[in-house]
């Protein structure tokens, strides 16, 4: 795995859950598209904060079962007390790198938003790949970060999608993946690809628009490392990234997120 620019555990949550939120609907359509059903057994590769993870349990129901693993133990922790919480019995979260995927015999393997921070996203493809069983499907959301945009034009935005592009790139990621994944499924040997590109929310005020106050914030300290921008510039941009985001009349939107699945033969 590239080394990830974002915070994580505790620190992470309120970000990704979030994100979570703005997303779950073409999630859970993409997830209906790709054909999951009641009594599948399915792995959520990356699952964060186990949000989806959550959902696909709910979808399969007591017949079924649903496994998040993350690298991050002490989100994967925060995800077990969450399932715990609502007495969510057909779910479990593993502390567990994707890159050391063995798993096999599932119905639908499923990632959000992980191969672009891996080095080598083909390498974990493959294993999801090996993960499912023949006539299973291989469900995967990623993004076009550099596609990330909002209105009216402003600065201190495009030097926060600058940013995190080139802090992914200096660490051997990929932030605009989404794009690769119909000829990475291809080469892993899937048939009946299929792609879709999810409708992008747009935002003027909520909850959503801090996401993006959150986020930069938590690259800061990656983007500094790599020498992506100073800390003079960083601050100085951030308050004036608030301001713009905080306006009424200012319009940000999430991510291009390609979702791409296909079958194993």
């Amino acid at each position: 795995m590239a080394e990830y620019i974002l915070a994580s555990g505790i620190e992470a949550q309120q970000r990704l859950r979030l994100l979570a939120r703005i997303c779950r609907p073409s999630t859970l359509a993409l997830l209906e598209r790709a054909g999951l059903k009641e009594g599948d057994r399915c792995l959520d590769v990356g699952c964060g904060s186990g949000d989806v993870t959550m959902d696909i349990a709910r979808c399969v129901g007591p017949t079924g079962r649903a496994i998040g693993i993350d690298f991050d133990e002490g989100i994967i922790r925060l995800a077990r007390e969450e399932a715990l919480e609502h007495r969510v019995q057909n779910v479990e979260f593993r502390h567990q790198r994707a890159e050391n995927l063995h798993e096999t015999g599932y119905d639908l393997v499923y990632a959000r938003f992980l191969l672009t921070h891996l080095g080598e996203p083909h390498h974990t493809l493959r294993a999801m790949v090996n993960a499912v069983r023949p006539g299973g499907v291989i469900v995967v959301e990623d993004v076009e970060l550099s596609a990330t945009f909002c209105f009216p034009p402003n600065a201190a935005f495009e030097c926060y999608v600058r940013w995190v592009c080139e802090t992914m790139r200096r660490r051997g990621a990929d932030p605009d993946i989404g794009s690769r994944l119909p000829g990475l499924f291809g080469a892993a040997g899937l048939a009946e690809v299929a792609m879709h590109l999810a409708q992008v929310p747009l935002y003027r005020m909520e909850e959503k628009k801090p996401f993006y106050d959150i986020t930069m914030l938590q690259i800061r300290h990656a983007a500094l490392a790599e020498g992506v921008v100073t800390p003079e510039d960083f601050d100085a941009t951030y308050a004036a990234f608030q301001a713009f985001t905080a306006a009424p009349d200012s319009i940000c939107a999430i991510p291009r997120v390609w979702q791409v699945w296909g079958y194993k033969r």
